[in-house]
């Protein structure tokens, strides 16, 4: 079970917005998240930057919207230790 107020200004890939910038390569059958367009390094570290990058580079099974909350903290402490 994800926060709902976490996620509620993230946009999918395949949504369309002027204000975000789309990874080409990637479809919206990957669960991948849009990355919004900044023009500095203080954007880049925002949440709203940083959260999508952060949740697209995990690996697509971790991502699975069936995964359990303790196999998730199960694998992605696997994944980044």
């Amino acid at each position: 079970m994800r926060p709902v107020r976490l996620f509620r200004n993230v946009k999918r890939n395949g949504t369309r917005s002027s204000a975000v910038a789309v990874i080409a390569d990637r479809t919206a059958t990957d669960r991948s998240c849009a990355v919004p367009r900044t023009h500095n390094t203080f954007g880049d570290r925002s949440f709203a930057a940083a959260g999508p990058r952060l949740w697209n580079s995990l690996p697509i099974h971790l991502r699975d919207e069936d995964i359990s909350y303790n196999s998730f903290r199960r694998e992605l402490k696997t994944f980044w230790f």
